[in-house]
């Protein structure tokens, strides 16, 4: 083999072993536990745990400005996102310009 090919087959086993380690680190991170073993690769058991978080954070139900009890993930998400939108809207402000030309 030619110098010039081993050096390519090396970098290209780096970049694999480096998306290998971006993997396990997204998915330690994604699973919120602590791994006992950093050369461990079996991820059934933490795509499993980050399945269970995501489960525990889905909102259930939720109830409206009224009091009505939402159960529908697209009724629940239409609230959130009118509830936001009318949150975070730009307001735009009358300034007195001449008050400001008489700042200090």
């Amino acid at each position: 083999m030619s110098e010039g090919l081993t050096v390519l087959m090396v970098d290209q086993e780096n970049k694999v072993e480096m998306l290998l380690e971006q993997e396990q680190k997204f998915w330690r991170q994604k699973a919120r536990v602590k791994w006992d073993n950093d050369n461990d690769r079996s991820t059934k058991f933490f795509h499993a745990q980050a399945n269970l978080n995501r489960s525990r954070s889905t909102i259930m139900d939720m109830k409206n400005y009224t009091g009505d009890t939402m159960d529908s993930q697209e009724e629940i998400g239409s609230f959130l996102v009118a509830h936001y939108s009318e949150k975070f809207k730009k307001v735009e402000h009358d300034i007195d310009w001449d008050l400001i030309g008489i700042m200090p």
